[in-house]
């Protein structure tokens, strides 16, 4: 089972992982100001159920960073329950590398996946649109 999950808000895509880095003391305290510098988040070890929309997803990254808007974070315990939650903002993949059979309705391995972030929170930034 995954330890870690992450959903990117807009299109509702969960993905889960067993290793997660970089999430440091200011992504644990919710409403935490915005951040002008990017932070780096390092997912490994992850699975996902391969839909046309991973599939397309990782297609579009290896050309170039997807920006999204918000993903949230959750470290669950063995039975799948929300430890923590980390609600993200100006969220931008940088970095996913799949591996094994891209064959829709079976999953996919997930080796790495590579964001940066640049507020934590509801509140981290006003307005709509990405600042990247």
């Amino acid at each position: 089972m995954s330890q870690f999950k992450i959903i990117f808000a807009a299109s509702k895509m969960t993905l889960g992982f067993t290793e997660v880095s970089g999430l440091d003391v200011e992504a644990r305290v919710s409403g935490s100001p915005a951040s002008q510098t990017p932070r780096e988040i390092v997912l490994r070890r992850g699975k996902a159920l391969c839909t046309n929309e991973i599939v397309t997803f990782f297609a579009a990254v290896k050309g170039k960073p997807q920006a999204v808007a918000e993903a949230t974070i959750q470290q669950l315990d063995p039975k799948g329950a929300v430890l923590k939650q980390w609600t993200l903002q100006d969220v931008q993949v940088t970095k996913a590398i799949s591996t094994g059979t891209n064959t829709i309705g079976k999953e996919v391995a997930i080796d790495q996946m590579v964001i940066l972030y640049k507020g934590v929170g509801d509140g981290a930034r006003k307005g709509g649109g990405s600042h990247w």
